[in-house]
């Protein structure tokens, strides 16, 4: 398994850790109704969607997908770790501003925004860069027809 497939599936398990505490903890606001962490639910979707399972299926397509046949093994890697770095940066953008709300940015809508605008351009620079490395098979055709 090459280096980056494996940081992006150790990733991918610390989001789910994470992910699930915050679950635990969104779960216990139900039940004790002392508790406040609802607050806390549009950091659990970012972390369970874009942090477990969108690093862990990066991880594994970038590993597992066919190689190319031409110049590089899998692809230039600085592409995935740039979806790497676009990603994870937002899912941290997304978790500060759950805390950070002020009056200049109407209920930390502009951040919230902001991260959704890295993930979606790391998800796409991944889906360029990976999107080479699908190719449909050959038609065979019958010429003894």
């Amino acid at each position: 398994m090459p280096t980056l497939s494996k940081i992006f599936v150790a990733a991918s398990f610390f989001y789910l850790l994470v992910g699930a505490f915050l679950g635990v903890l969104l779960s216990l606001s139900k039940v004790f109704p002392e508790f406040r962490f609802l607050f806390l639910v549009p950091v659990h979707i970012d972390f369970m969607i874009f942090g477990w399972f969108f690093n862990f299926v990066a991880g594994v397509s970038w590993w597992i997908l066919p190689r190319l046949k031409e110049g590089t093994y899998r692809g230039n890697p600085i592409f995935t770790a740039i979806t790497f770095i676009l990603v994870n940066l937002g899912l941290i953008i997304s978790f500060l501003s759950t805390f950070f709300k002020s009056d200049f940015l109407k209920s930390f809508s502009s951040l919230r925004f902001f991260s959704y605008l890295l993930f979606s351009s790391g998800i796409f620079i991944f889906v360029f860069q990976i999107f080479r490395r699908i190719k449909p098979p050959p038609i065979i055709s019958n010429p003894k027809k």
